[in-house]
């Protein structure tokens, strides 16, 4: 870009070259041998890689805000702060003194392999970086005039080979130095917005009346993303690494609750910068817009830091979750080789995309709608009733078909909720046909959350 001097590149490459760097050291003396670091992983460790593998989408929010304004910090901040306390008070604690080593190997330990097998390949598309790959792509788009699906395979590869040579360790130390960089990017923006245009009366006073109703004008959607938050976060793979890479279960707990203090932080500068980027440029494409605000407000230097931040926000979390995708497909699954798996994943991530369309929120549900559809309520309904292997299995495909045929349908009530009744039909079928007891005899049946 015109705009970019050559002190920004230097700032911006001197910052991925050190992160990089640090991820290569670090994961050298263990590449990938080890899934979760001998179960040693510290408090700053554990929140540093959880804040910086968590706003790869980082786009995709600025998106909602920019077309929706605060709706945006409802349904990707609220909803998800009462999940992620939840999970900590709930799970964090009591799944760090299992001796799992991923959501699958405990959900095959409670219920039986078909269920871990279901519950694998779902997860594959949790962790997927589909929306992530393109917000890399859109940054490249702009900064390079590469083409969209070009800039998804070079953001991709980078990743990949990045996640392939430094292993989970490499990973995990990496995060700590790009929190910080992705911290400052994002509040730099709000701070110089605030310093040159004003503060909250100047947005109250420039932005249509419904970007300040919380709804955004669609209750049932805002209920979903509640629910989905909640589930999602119950059944992130991620979330279950990072929990049983911890060196404690009070380490587990501590670290969720501190990484949700700066999400919080984190969420109220991307929304703020977003709307400042409506205010400020009304015509521009919502997906670029928070890009293009952030390089022509700031000076030269900072807008390299800038940049930098956006960068190592989508890098750290392409790393973290091609890692994932690879350890559930060689480990859990025994299906290929690490190389294949990678090459699988990116091809995957690029092709996704296009498949669903390129609006990122519209994939979020898609994904991960699909995956909670699947699995959520067997895991729920287990506390409750004797669920074998067969029963597991049944009530997650119900519930996946139903949201299927909803979505094709176009159903007026959204595919997630007609999915879980049809789940519960489904237990229903399998309970009637079944001749297993279905009610759960013993208080030694296996439950969720996980017990300790």
């Amino acid at each position: 870009m015109e705009s970019f001097s050559g002190l920004d590149w230097a700032v911006c490459l001197a910052l991925l070259a050190t992160s990089i760097g640090i991820a290569l050291v670090a994961g050298w003396q263990n590449r990938s041998s080890d899934l979760l670091m001998g179960r040693q992983l510290t408090c700053p460790l554990l929140v540093a890689t959880l804040v910086a593998t968590w706003y790869g989408d980082i786009f995709g929010v600025t998106q909602i805000a920019f077309e929706q304004g605060i709706y945006m910090f409802l349904t990707q901040g609220v909803a998800w702060y009462i999940a992620y306390l939840s999970f900590a008070l709930l799970v964090a604690k009591k799944l760090r003194q299992s001796e799992a080593l991923s959501l699958g190997d405990l959900v095959g330990r409670r219920f039986g392999p078909r269920s871990a097998t279901l519950v694998n390949w779902l997860s594959l598309s949790a962790v997927l970086p589909v929306t992530t790959a393109l917000c890399g792509g859109v940054l490249l788009q702009v900064l390079f005039g590469l083409p969209l699906l070009v800039g998804m395979v070079a953001m991709l590869v980078l990743a990949a080979l990045c996640s392939y040579w430094s292993g989970f360790r490499g990973v995990v130390w990496s995060d700590g130095m790009q929190s910080i960089t992705i911290c400052a990017a994002v509040a730099l923006v709000v701070v110089y917005s605030w310093m040159r245009y004003g503060g909250f009366s100047f947005l109250q006073s420039h932005l249509p009346s419904t970007y300040l109703q919380v709804s955004g004008g669609n209750w049932q959607r805002l209920l979903v993303w509640g629910w989905l938050a909640m589930a999602t976060t119950f059944l992130s793979p991620a979330f279950y690494q990072c929990c049983l890479a911890a060196k404690d279960g009070r380490t587990a707990r501590r670290g969720v609750f501190i990484a949700c203090l700066v999400w919080i932080l984190f969420d109220l500068c991307t929304l703020t910068g977003a709307l400042y980027a409506r205010v400020l440029l009304p015509q521009a494409d919502s997906l670029h817009a928070y890009l293009y605000y952030g390089l022509q407000l700031l000076p030269s230097g900072l807008r390299g830091l800038f940049l930098a931040g956006l960068t190592a926000t989508i890098l750290s979390t392409l790393d973290s979750s091609l890692f994932l995708f690879t350890a559930i497909v060689v480990n859990d699954m025994r299906l290929m080789r690490h190389t294949s798996a990678l090459l699988l994943a990116i091809a995957a991530s690029c092709a996704l995309p296009f498949l669903l369309g390129l609006h990122i929120e519209s994939i979020w549900l898609t994904m991960h709608g699909l995956f909670v559809a699947v699995a959520l309520l067997p895991l729920l309904l287990s506390r409750w009733l004797f669920l074998s292997d067969g029963g597991f299995v049944t009530c997650g495909l119900a519930g996946g078909f139903g949201m299927l045929m909803a979505m094709w349908w176009r159903s007026s009530i959204e595919p997630l909720f007609v999915g879980h009744l049809v789940s519960l039909i489904g237990v229903w079928l399998w309970k009637t046909i079944s001749s297993s007891p279905t009610v759960n005899p013993t208080a030694s049946r296996p439950s969720w959350p996980p017990a300790a």
